[in-house]
């Protein structure tokens, strides 16, 4: 990064006086241009739409089933809720929707959609709250218990038809 100085400063001739800004290393179209690729990249794995809104329902549920102990008690459990749907569960989202548009078999691609894509949400949902700072940890896994089966499956029965819709006017074009 070349800076260049003028002596010409009105004031005082001997102090040495910036011209130019120092400009950053790359232009910010190009730090947008990044991070632009960045989530599109990210959208292939992780469903932006259904991790937000996961975050911010089950975070709320864990912060009112914590809540007996104290709000500054509760806030961690639901931070890490928040945090943890939105990364993880939007990731196990975007695999229940591979698994039921990759098995042929509908009925099974559900089945296997749901059963998966819960197991491993419950299971890291449980772990996640037995770590330090949760007042009410197996309490707090139950709002997942009961949300994730059944949106999994909403999830997995939308993603087949939107394939199929996909399919059908990829065969008619």
């Amino acid at each position: 990064m070349s800076e260049s100085f003028s002596t010409t400063d009105p004031g005082r001739s001997d102090t040495p006086r910036l011209t130019e800004p120092v400009a950053a290393t790359r232009p910010a179209s190009a730090v947008v241009t990044r991070l632009r690729a960045l989530k599109d990249y990210g959208a292939r794995y992780i469903d932006y739409g259904m991790a937000w809104k996961g975050a911010l329902f089950l975070g709320l549920a864990v912060w009112a089933i914590n809540l007996p102990h104290g709000p500054l008690a509760a806030l961690p459990a639901a931070l890490k809720q928040a945090t943890y749907t939105y990364f993880v569960a939007g990731f196990i989202t975007r695999l229940c929707e591979r698994l039921a548009v990759a098995v042929d078999n509908r009925p099974l691609g559900l089945v296997v959609a749901v059963a998966v894509s819960s197991c491993i949400a419950i299971g890291l949902t449980t772990l996640l709250h037995t770590l330090r700072g949760t007042p009410e940890p197996l309490t707090s896994v139950i709002p997942t218990a009961i949300a994730a089966p059944p949106g999994f499956l909403w999830y997995a029965v939308v993603s087949r038809r939107r394939a199929a819709a996909e399919a059908r006017s990829s065969t008619e074009n």
